[in-house]
């Protein structure tokens, strides 16, 4: 049984050893160029104008109003319907 299964098995790789697949007898020759950069350099900004920012930690105030939150509570968010700002019920 063993003799037979490594039988079949050297049959098997000679025979796939000797079939090429299609695709490798056809060859194709691909000419690439350097592109000109984008303009812009990137689609999006990763990082705030200089002008925007502010020296110093914001860790401080963000921990400020999270505190501020949890002492007087969340405000309540309320949501009007178009039908009652216009004053019908």
């Amino acid at each position: 049984m063993l003799l037979r299964s490594l039988g079949l098995l050297v049959l098997f790789t000679v025979i796939l050893s000797h079939s090429t697949p299609s695709w490798a007898e056809h060859k194709a020759r691909l000419s690439i160029a350097p592109a000109s950069a984008p303009v812009p350099l990137m689609a999006y900004r990763l990082l705030p104008d200089p002008r925007d920012t502010v020296p110093g930690n914001a860790a401080a105030p963000y921990y400020r109003t999270e505190a501020m939150f949890v002492e007087n509570g969340a405000p309540k968010i309320v949501q009007f319907s178009p039908a009652s700002s216009a004053g019908v019920i």
